[in-house]
C-alpha cells in the first residue's frame, strides 16, 4: 500500500535513493486503472517476455497531472496523447531491465531521449496486444528513459516504499551474476537471457545468464545439455553450469547461413538441419523456436545445434514429424514455454529456403529449384530492397530530426519502431 513519508528527513533520504545507481535501468510502466484483469495479464506477459522484470506494483492510482512533466516526453513517444485527455488515473509497476540493448545511431537519432533500444521492442509488442484484445479505450506506457523513471520516484508520494524496492531489485541483480568473468557481449538482442564470452583454460567458452524469471529457460537447456546430447551427437557439450547460468563452447564465426543477404539457404543445408531435428521427435521432444541461427559450424566443419531454451516434452507424440509442433506450431492453449512470436515452419524456416516442409522433403530437385526461384522473385528479393530502402529512409529522417533537434525546434513524433 502507498504510504506517505513520516517526515522530510526520510523523505529526502528517499530522494536520494531514486538519484543513485541502486535503480539504473529501471522504467516505470503505466496501466490505466479501468483495465480489466485479464486484459493487464496479457500486457504484463509481454513486458515479461519481452526482457523485463517486474518489481514492484505501485497499488494505488498515480495522478498524471502530479508528474506531466518528466512524463511529458514518454507520451508523447509512445502516442498516447488523446487518450490521456480521458485517463488520468494509473496503477504502476517498477520495471528492470537486467541486460539493456543499446541503440543504432539511427535509432539513438531518431529517439534521442530514449536509452534503451528494449523500449522500441517492448512498444512494438504492446501495440500489437492492444489490437489482439481490441483494447482501444486503454492506455499503456512506459518511461522512455531511467533519468525520466528517478526523476519520478523521487518526487512521487511513494517515494517511502523506495526502501522495500531497493532490496527487491538488489535481490534480481544479485541473482544475474555468476563466477566468470565476461570479456564482452556476443549477442544483446535475447529477451531470456545474456549471452557473453568468457577465456577458461585457454579456450573461448560461451556464457549463458539467465535472467531470475526465466530458470524454467535454464532447466529445459540443461536437459538438452546433459541429457539429449547423449543420444544427439550435434549438441556441444556442457562446459559448466549453475543456478543461473551455463558455459558451453564458442564456434567463432562459423554460420551456417547470412540471413541479411539476397541468397536461400541450400537445399541439402536445410535438409541435414531437419535430420538433427527429427532426433529431437525421436526423443519425444519439440524445440518450439528452432530456426536456421540455431545452427553452427564447429572448427572441424561439423554442424551444431544451440538454443534450446523452449523445449517441450510431448504427452503424446505426434505420428510423424510432419505432424509436429515444431513444422505445425503450437496452439493457444499451448502449455509450454513459448516465444513472443508464434512460432512454426512458415515462420522460421520457410522464408529462408522458399519451400514449403512437403516440397523440402517429398519434392524433386528440379521442381524445387523452380519454385524457390519464383519464391526469391515475389518475396526474397522485394523484402530485401524494401529492408534496404528502409534503412536508408530511417537514415535520412534522422538525419533531417537532428537537424530540427539542433534548431531547438519541435520535430514531429515518429512511431517507435525497433
Amino acid at each position: 500500500m502507498l504510504t506517505q513519508p513520516s517526515n522530510k528527513k526520510s523523505n529526502d533520504y528517499c530522494k536520494a535513493l531514486a538519484q543513485n545507481d541502486i535503480l539504473r535501468d529501471t522504467y516505470l510502466l503505466f496501466i490505466s486503472k479501468n483495465t480489466d484483469k485479464s486484459d493487464i495479464s496479457a500486457l504484463l506477459e509481454e513486458v515479461n517476455k519481452y526482457g523485463f522484470e517486474l518489481n514492484h506494483m505501485f497499488t494505488d492510482a498515480i495522478a498524471l497531472s502530479q508528474h506531466n512533466t518528466p512524463l511529458t516526453d514518454s507520451i508523447r513517444y509512445w502516442r498516447q496523447n488523446t487518450l490521456m485527455k480521458t485517463h488520468h488515473q494509473f496503477n504502476c509497476w517498477l520495471l528492470l531491465d537486467l541486460n539493456p540493448i543499446p541503440l543504432t545511431k539511427v535509432q539513438a537519432s531518431l529517439f534521442p531521449k530514449i536509452d534503451n533500444g528494449r523500449i522500441l521492442y517492448l512498444a512494438s509488442a504492446i501495440r500489437k496486444k492492444l489490437t489482439q484484445i481490441n483494447a482501444k479505450n486503454i492506455s499503456c506506457f512506459t518511461s522512455i528513459s531511467n533519468h525520466v523513471t528517478q526523476k519520478i520516484l523521487a518526487e512521487a508520494p511513494f517515494s517511502s516504499t523506495l526502501l522495500q524496492v531497493n532490496h527487491t531489485v538488489e535481490g534480481k541483480r544479485a541473482a544475474f551474476t555468476t563466477p566468470y568473468i565476461p570479456l564482452f557481449s556476443i549477442y544483446q538482442y535475447s529477451f531470456s537471457a545474456k549471452i557473453e564470452l568468457i577465456y577458461c583454460n585457454d579456450r573461448p567458452y560461451v556464457l549463458k545468464t539467465f535472467r531470475p524469471s526465466c530458470k524454467k529457460h535454464l532447466q529445459n537447456e540443461l536437459i538438452a545439455y546433459q541429457n539429449l546430447a547423449k543420444i544427439i551427437p550435434e549438441i556441444p557439450k556442457l562446459f559448466d553450469y549453475g543456478e543461473n547460468y551455463l558455459v558451453i563452447p564458442y564456434y567463432p564465426a562459423q554460420k551456417v547461413f547470412n540471413f541479411s543477404g539476397l541468397a536461400l539457404l541450400d537445399i541439402n543445408k536445410a535438409k541435414k538441419m531437419f535430420d538433427i531435428l527429427r532426433k529431437f521427435y525421436d526423443a519425444g521432444y519439440a524445440l518450439i523456436d528452432s530456426h536456421p541461427k540455431n545452427f553452427l559450424y564447429d572448427i572441424d566443419n561439423n554442424i551444431k545445434i544451440i538454443d534450446f531454451e523452449y523445449l517441450f516434452k510431448y504427452q503424446e507424440k505426434p505420428k510423424s514429424y510432419h505432424q509436429s509442433i515444431d513444422i505445425q506450431g503450437y496452439e493457444d492453449k499451448f502449455l509450454g514455454l513459448a516465444p513472443a512470436d508464434h512460432a512454426h515452419y512458415i515462420t522460421r524456416w520457410q522464408p529462408y529456403i522458399g519451400l514449403s516442409y512437403n516440397d523440402l522433403t517429398n519434392g524433386n530437385h528440379f521442381a524445387q529449384q523452380i519454385k524457390r526461384g519464383l519464391f526469391w522473385f515475389i518475396n526474397r528479393f522485394p523484402k530485401y530492397c524494401l529492408r534496404v530502402t528502409y534503412k536508408q529512409y530511417k537514415y535520412y529522417v534522422s538525419l533531417t530530426l537532428k537537424l530540427l533537434y539542433k534548431l531547438k525546434l519541435n520535430p514531429p513524433t515518429i512511431k517507435m519502431k525497433p
